[in-house]
């Protein structure tokens, strides 16, 4: 991987709308009022909290992995304002070429292209400033609305993977599709911010 001077300083990204900035310990409350959605959390691999002290794990978890260099957690911001509305992520590097894409938003934001704008600017950067060659994504397979974005993004639904994520809270095991975008498969002109 390319990137190891984002682990240094962390790359801020900027859409049209967005600023993706880093996670912060000032987050917690805002991520709070959307963890605490049940729509929100349904397909994710946690249930909803109830305390911002639950939300502060969560922030802390974020900035450990990423001074392990584990992860790079963006929180989604619009321009001019500090307020947390979504995260999104590259996570668990491989070979140093290939990561895993992690996101969630706000229910308030749903529908209105914030997350297809701040995952544009994730992939980009992930190809062109950390060298990745594969990003990848695990989705439940009810997800139609991640299943119809990633697609939207030209990744490719690779199979089913059976009893594959942990349930941390339920403790069991769920079914997930794999979703994967190559380098040599993205087009930057198609689907990069302007």
């Amino acid at each position: 991987m390319d990137g190891e001077k984002y682990f240094e300083e962390f790359p801020v990204l900027e859409t049209k709308r967005l600023i993706l900035r880093p996670v912060n310990t000032n987050d917690g409350k805002d991520l709070l009022k959307y963890y605490s959605d049940d729509e929100v959390t349904q397909y994710m691999n946690i249930n909803s909290i109830e305390k911002e002290e639950q939300a502060k794990v969560f922030i802390d978890d974020f900035l450990e992995r990423y001074e392990k260099k584990e992860m790079i957690p963006w929180a989604i911001t619009f321009k001019g304002e500090e307020r947390l509305i979504g995260t999104c992520s590259l996570s668990d590097f491989s070979m140093g070429t290939i990561a895993t894409l992690g996101y969630d938003l706000s229910r308030k934001h749903w529908n209105v292209g914030i997350m297809t704008e701040s995952l544009k600017a994730v992939i980009a950067f992930g190809f062109y400033q950390l060298g990745l060659h594969r990003i990848q994504s695990f989705i439940h397979p009810e997800n139609i609305a991640s299943i119809e974005l990633l697609e939207k993004l030209d990744f490719k639904n690779e199979g089913y993977l059976r009893q594959y994520q942990y349930h941390y809270d339920e403790k069991d095991f769920r079914n997930v599709f794999i979703f994967s975008l190559l380098k040599k498969d993205f087009e930057c002109e198609s689907i990069c911010p302007a």
